[in-house]
Formats: structure tokens, C-alpha cells, sequence
């Protein structure tokens, strides 16, 4: 088939526009932290446009408690750190993060760790629902369906040794996935 100069550039055009427009598709499903509205981490709603209802990172792996940082604390200790934001509970919470965020990061980009090791899916958490293990921050959901924290550290047929490495394999698969 032969196609005149004009047709042929429009055609191109089009190509590539459906091509970059596919990539920014791919980029934006493929979100690799799970963040609310606002990019902040650790939240419990994805939706939301306030920071009131996040928690703090450091408190997770310092004090093993997930502590809600509040409407006042979230607009006065923040720090931003590989494309998201986090808040802080305190002053000292803030400094201990930025001497070094990988060690408070959550894993698995706050998706719930159950789900991308046994599913290689990312599944929304309940950032009560947590598990500090070889000194990782591990995220679970839990709501009405299961608890799959519970089943991570209780489950008879596989240990929770198992469940890491297999998340572990199965993150950069589930990455670019759709939650």
C-alpha cells in the first residue's frame, strides 16, 4: 500500500502519539508506592487529600508501634525521599529518617506484602497491620476478607521466612502492576 507524504507523516504522528500515550498509561498503572493524594506514604486512605490519617516510618522500626502522626505534626515534620513524602510523629523521628530513610522505608512500596508474595498483586493495607522482620517494614491488608498479616506469621504450610523470599522474587514483576 502506498500512501502520499501527508498521509504518511499522519500516520507517523498517530503511531507515536498512541505510543506515548501507551507508555504514560503503563507508567502511571505501574505506581510503584502506594501514596495518597497528596504523595504522602503510609496513609491509611489512598484517596485522601488531608495527611491526618498517615503514620510515621520511624515509628514502625524504633518504637514497634504504627504511631498516627495528625493534621498538625504531618504539615510540620515532613521529609521528601524517592518520589514520595513522609511525616513524622516528632522532631527526632525527622532527624533519624534523613541520617538514613532505607532503613524506615515500608517494603514492597507499601503494598501489602502477603498479597505480592503469594499473588503478585499489590493489595491496599491497613497501616495498623504491620510486621518488622530482619529489619524490614512489612505492611499487611486487613479487613473484612482476612487478615493476611495473621496468616503471614501463622500460616502452617509456609513460614514467614518463605513469604519474604518470595515477595522478594515477585516485586519486580508486580511493580509495574495495576493495585
Amino acid at each position: 500500500m502506498v500512501f502520499s507524504t501527508g498521509v504518511n507523516n499522519q500516520m507517523k504522528r498517530l503511531i507515536l502519539g498512541l505510543i506515548i500515550g501507551i507508555s504514560e498509561l503503563g507508567f502511571a498503572a505501574g505506581t510503584a508506592q502506594r501514596l495518597n493524594q497528596n504523595g504522602v506514604a503510609l496513609c491509611a486512605d489512598r484517596n485522601a487529600k488531608t495527611d491526618s490519617d498517615c503514620y510515621d516510618p520511624v515509628s514502625y522500626l524504633k518504637d514497634q508501634k504504627a504511631e498516627k502522626v495528625g493534621l498538625e505534626n504531618s504539615k510540620k515534620y515532613r521529609a521528601k525521599y524517592k518520589d514520595a513524602t513522609y511525616v513524622f510523629s516528632s522532631q527526632g523521628h525527622l532527624d533519624a529518617f534523613n541520617q538514613n530513610p532505607e532503613a524506615f522505608l515500608p517494603q514492597f512500596g507499601g503494598w501489602c506484602a502477603y498479597a505480592v508474595a503469594a499473588k503478585k498483586e499489590k493489595v491496599d493495607i491497613d497501616p495498623k497491620s504491620f510486621h518488622v522482620q530482619d529489619g524490614k517494614l512489612l505492611l499487611f491488608y486487613n479487613g473484612f476478607l482476612s487478615d493476611t498479616r495473621d496468616t503471614w506469621l501463622h500460616d502452617k504450610a509456609k513460614d514467614s521466612k518463605t513469604y519474604l523470599e518470595e515477595a522478594n522474587k515477585n516485586w519486580p514483576s508486580t511493580i509495574t502492576k495495576e493495585p
